[in-house]
């Protein structure tokens, strides 16, 4: 499949506590943790599925003992949304970074990429779609149809740095909110946007695709120029 990539930041709203102080939310050591594990499963992303699922539900359950976390789940699920999404900093640090991410009923984000970085996404209320893709050149704009399907709650969904890495997510009925974990972080500017050149009957897209891939740096300096 060919897709325009372009680079686009997620919006987001003013950062919560949990960014500057991650022991807000659970110790270093457990970050710590948490990560090495997560790594420690990537090179197989089966074996990393049938970890995931009831680690992120752990993560989530540690999370909601602390009350800021409660508060800023409570946001994503009730604050207005400008646009199609609401993405909610918890916390940042060298090693992992976790966002909780709102997409308004009916609406979507376009296929992404996580350069350089693993993760997963938790869905915690509401029923995601995604469809995933990958890249075999991170220099070129073709890419390869992975799955499609739809992920209910309490399910995830995971990635790793060259498997499912592209991937769109979709709110076909109701908000959906979900926990987004990448290690390592990755910067914003380096990710980028895929956009078809071509349509493409959904029963042909078992293929290359051909894409434009837009950088968030080019998007950015669009709407700087255009908010003028």
């Amino acid at each position: 499949m060919s897709v325009a990539k372009t680079n686009s930041s997620i919006p987001c709203t003013s950062s919560t506590p949990g960014v500057d102080n991650p022991e807000l939310y659970a110790s270093t050591e457990f970050w710590q943790q948490f990560h090495e594990s997560f790594h420690n499963h990537e090179a197989n992303i089966h074996e990393l599925a049938e970890w995931i699922q009831p680690a992120m539900i752990s993560l989530h359950q540690q999370l909601l003992k602390n009350t800021e976390y409660k508060k800023t789940l409570s946001r994503a699920k009730n604050d207005k949304i400008t646009g199609s999404d609401l993405a909610i900093p918890i916390f940042l640090t060298d090693y992992i970074q976790v966002k909780l991410i709102s997409i308004e009923a009916k609406h979507s984000l376009p296929l992404h990429d996580h350069p350089g970085a693993a993760g997963s996404i938790f869905v915690i209320s509401g029923d995601v779609h995604i469809t995933e893709f990958e890249s075999t050149d991170l220099s070129d704009s073709t890419i390869t149809f992975v799955d499609n399907k739809l992920i209910p709650v309490g399910k995830t969904r995971c990635f790793t740095q060259l498997q499912h890495n592209i991937h769109s997510l979709a709110a076909p009925k109701n908000r959906v909110v979900i926990m987004s974990v990448h290690t390592p972080p990755f910067a914003v500017n380096s990710q980028s946007f895929y956009f078809p050149l071509i349509n493409q009957q959904q029963q042909n897209i078992g293929t290359q695709i051909n894409t434009q891939r837009v950088h968030t740096q080019a998007i950015q300096h669009f709407r700087n120029n255009n908010s003028k």
